[in-house]
């Protein structure tokens, strides 16, 4: 395998894309920590620390993030998701850096730790594209190192209509780091996600979904009291889509119509932070059929 150089130039970009219908409107990395600390602040700092000179925000909405004083990059494709945002800050940078790290602007625990081992795994591997997971598989794929030489693939990615990260990742072979601390990857999707975080309370799980049936997913979550949003898709943690050919789910995906592993289905609950009934609950719902269950909830 072929070490890159340690002279290697990466610049960041904190993706502050999204229009936050979710927080009533306010851009999410303007919120402030109960210390009057800003997400995007802390994130230029730690992007800092990190030995990252180089930082732009990647928005469509500069009046809001001037005042941090960086150059602010607009997306020059509207309505494609943060994908845009990346496209266009890659543009930006191609002949000014080697690869560009992105931050997702609503992540306020990440510290110079991980970005530093993001950034150095990066730097021993030949992968083009690395990304931060936590346990269980959990993707986290707009903290993610890209090389500039992508950017006409993932231009050309969405032009034949792909919009999801993860989707353009997975296509583009990209490589992923493991961090144990998932509590250093948690986003804020709403104002009680934000009032959890500044009272240091964990933050629940969001399902995202096309189908037809999400009011009614979201009718079954309430009624059993599990704490989980469903909103549209590209935004949430877990995206739950139909499947008519039985497909296996995962960590990312739930697959209605589907199955899912035992071990896998105790991760999630894991993940979601909600119990082994519950979760048992949710996955008949769904139609997940679970092999070899031991949640007790299938026979």
């Amino acid at each position: 395998m072929e070490v890159r150089s340690k002279n290697l130039k990466i610049a960041a970009a904190i993706l502050a894309g999204g229009k936050a219908r979710r927080m009533g409107g306010v851009p999410k990395g303007t919120i402030e920590s109960d210390k009057g600390v800003a997400i995007v602040e802390r994130l230029i700092n730690e992007l800092a620390r990190s030995g990252i000179e180089n930082i732009v925000i990647s928005a469509n909405d500069p009046e809001n993030y001037e005042k941090f004083g960086l150059k602010i990059i607009a997306d020059t494709r509207t309505d494609v998701g943060p994908i845009g945002g990346i496209e266009s800050t890659m543009a930006f940078f191609a002949d000014r850096s080697d690869a560009v790290m992105f931050m997702p602007c609503d992540m306020p625990n990440i510290k110079e730790k991980e970005i530093s081992a993001l950034k150095d795994f990066f730097i021993e591997t030949d992968s083009k594209i690395v990304f931060a997971k936590t346990e269980g598989f959990f993707w986290h794929p707009l903290c993610a190192v890209v090389h500039n030489d992508l950017k006409g693939l993932i231009s050309s990615a969405i032009d034949s209509g792909h919009r999801k990260v993860t989707d353009v990742w997975r296509q583009l072979n990209a490589a992923s780091v493991s961090f144990p601390d998932e509590n250093a990857f948690i986003n804020l999707n709403d104002p009680s996600d934000m009032d959890r975080w500044r009272k240091g309370v964990e933050l629940k799980t969001i399902f995202c979904t096309d189908l037809s049936e999400a009011k009614q997913i979201g009718q079954f979550l309430e009624s059993n009291k599990i704490d989980i949003e469903v909103v549209t898709c590209p935004e949430g943690d877990i995206e739950v889509k139909r499947s008519e050919n039985r497909l296996e789910s995962n960590l990312n995906i739930l697959h209605a119509g589907g199955w899912i592993t035992c071990a896998t289905a105790h991760n999630l609950a894991a993940k979601m932070n909600v119990s082994l009934e519950q979760t048992g609950k949710l996955l008949d719902h769904l139609d997940v059929k679970i092999s070899r269950c031991s949640l007790g909830c299938f026979k």
